[in-house]
């Protein structure tokens, strides 16, 4: 108490912007919310969570949430007097609020505050007044994580007790390596409503050691990136991110703002999106980065979480689109079919084009055996289709896979996505990398990497290995509760590692052939190929989807060869369209996609 009133006496001193003299935090802690106080106190926490910082004296300490206190103007070590309310936030005591003032006292220098050292089981023993708000240190912790996430909560033991650590999105501790042997762990201590925390400040708080993601150096103009992302109920006017107290459905255009922000930052060639529940709001989102050089479409099946690809147009080329099940073999969810949907691309970076498919998929979610076993059948289903239509060519599958690929998500079960594990020859699942360290795409209950990146056996050299990652999304403010339970996953590839593949072209054609329009979906231009193995009177007409012709493009006789025809659709409306050759006794017809 002595050095206390010292600090306190050397402190008035040099004060001479407050007019309130400091009393000890130890007593402004039981002052009512919303009552003014001056403290003065060292700072332990700085701008490392870019909100609140700490401080404390020889009594207590508490926390400071004010933007022009934890943006940088103290430092860790600071001599400073704060003059505000004091106020809770998530049951958290700490000054905010209108009329906050600080002051920093340069003449008393700068000097780290010495952390308290205490078991974990001490640290349970004392009531919140007694340690919040103060610099721990504590012993022998062990974790049992691999490495560390931001926002994300771990339990923590040092043999005499648990305690949760939590590590904020802003501290460099995210992504780093966890030590594997018993360490010592600093941190300041905090609480989430009911339940303590303690927050370390940084990678040198709890030994952990930075993990470098290669090929940062690498120009993304040089590689391919893929995105998988599931916008929670994007568009839902009741389902979906929910704020406030009692929750609310978080407006459409906040959560399409938040989303066009991530896709902006992350930059990706191609994004593969889940739960896109509107056709309205997803127009309205690839608005918002049309001016990013991005396009995409909503897939046509009839559900309502329905899957959408997201591309730059300088980087792909749509060729085609389908579905790769059907209400006979894939699973249901809430009365629905989500069907896997399939793009085939060409994908184009510098002067190298390489054409693949890339596979959507948003299994059945939930951890009950029943919804286990529908993601066991329904990955069963999915490699035999794979492995008999596209052993040779190269694609990737990605999405919400709804469960991790080592271990379920239901307790006591293998991952349903055994068959592609154990089939390391053709398939990779790189993301796989993710969940050995420990990550986790999933911020609601149970949380785990449920959301996945596979590549198939002709992209093996192109993946550029450990440059898979979980976003980490501190950009957006209260992302969780604004934009999505899901954080987006995504990798880099280097196409120019991959065998081009030589097509051969019969000279002329044997059979009557239309092949599917190129690119599909368009906007508003598109190529219309098809073969003729003999000369005759031609007919190619476009309809829409209540049979009406829209358009006549080949009304004439033709000898025997391979056309093209260009149909500009400018002047109609986005939908689905039907194109139909006839020729002789031959007719075929098949369907288009325009995305305006």
């Amino acid at each position: 108490m002595k050095n206390t009133l010292l600090y306190l006496a050397l402190l008035l001193a040099n004060i001479s912007a407050f007019a309130q003299t400091p009393i000890p935090i130890s007593q402004a802690r039981t002052r009512t919310v919303g009552t003014v106080v001056t403290i003065a106190g060292r700072v332990t926490v700085g701008n490392q969570f870019r909100g609140p910082s700490y401080l404390q004296d020889g009594t207590a300490g508490i926390a400071v949430f004010d933007n022009a206190i934890h943006n940088g103007a103290v430092t860790i070590g600071d001599s400073v007097v704060i003059t505000g309310p004091i106020s809770t936030f998530n049951q958290l005591l700490q000054i905010s609020g209108a009329g906050t003032t600080f002051q920093v006292i340069a003449s008393a220098g700068r000097v780290a505050p010495q952390p308290r050292v205490l078991t974990i089981a001490q640290l349970n023993a004392l009531t919140n007044d007694q340690i919040e708000g103060q610099l721990v240190q504590i012993n022998n912790v062990r974790f049992t994580t691999p490495s560390f996430q931001g926002n994300q909560n771990y339990d923590v033991s040092d043999g005499t007790g648990t305690v949760q650590l939590r590590v904020d999105a802003d501290a460099d501790i995210v992504g780093a390596t966890a030590p594997t042997d018993p360490t010592t762990v600093i941190a300041v201590v905090g609480r989430f409503n009911q339940t303590r925390q303690i927050l370390p400040r940084s990678r040198e708080d709890i030994g952990a050691r930075e993990f470098v993601i290669p090929f940062e150096n690498r120009p993304r103009s040089e590689t391919f990136e893929v995105c998988t992302w599931n916008i929670e109920w994007l568009g839902d006017p009741v389902n979906g991110p929910r704020t406030g107290n009692p929750p609310v459905r978080v407006s459409n255009n906040l959560q399409i703002q938040n989303a066009a922000t991530v896709i902006r930052r992350i930059d990706a060639d191609l994004y593969a999106l889940q739960e896109i529940s509107s056709d309205a709001a997803f127009r309205q989102l690839v608005d918002s980065v049309r001016g990013n050089g991005y396009t995409g479409f909503r897939t046509p099946t009839g559900q309502t979480q329905r899957l959408a690809f997201l591309w730059k147009t300088a980087t792909v080329d749509s060729v085609s689109f389908r579905t790769i099940a059907d209400s006979g073999n894939w699973s249901q969810f809430q009365g629905v079919k989500r069907l896997p949907a399939e793009l085939t691309i060409n994908a184009r970076i510098g002067a190298v084009t390489r054409r693949m498919r890339v596979i959507n998929i948003h299994a059945d979610a939930g951890s009950a055996i029943a919804d286990y076993n529908r993601r066991v059948a329904d990955a069963g289903f999915l490699k035999r289709q794979l492995d008999r239509e596209l052993r040779n060519e190269a694609f990737i599958l990605l999405g919400d896979y709804n469960d991790d690929v080592d271990v379920s998500i239901t307790p006591g079960q293998p991952t349903p996505y055994a068959n592609f594990v154990n089939d390391p020859a053709n398939y990779r699942i790189v993301t796989g990398f993710l969940s050995a360290r420990g990550l986790q795409s999933f911020s609601g209950t149970g949380s785990q990497m449920i959301d996945h990146i596979t590549i198939s056996r002709q992209l093996f050299p192109a993946h550029l290995d450990s440059t898979q990652r979980v976003e980490n999304t501190v950009y957006i403010p209260n992302y969780v509760s604004t934009t999505s339970d899901h954080f987006p996953v995504w990798t880099r590839l280097d196409l120019a590692r991959v065998a081009s593949t030589r097509i051969e072209r019969a000279p002329q054609p044997t059979e009557y052939r239309l092949f599917q329009n190129y690119p599909n979906p368009f906007n508003p231009t598109t190529t219309i190929r098809y073969n003729l193995p003999a000369s005759g009177f031609v007919s190619l007409k476009v309809y829409d989807v209540l049979g009406r012709e829209v358009s006549s493009l080949v009304n004439e006789r033709q000898t025997a060869g391979s056309y093209e025809s260009r149909f500009n659709a400018a002047n109609l409306p986005s939908g689905m369209y039907f194109y139909r050759l006839q020729s002789g006794t031959f007719t075929e017809t098949r369907k288009m996609l325009l995305v305006k």
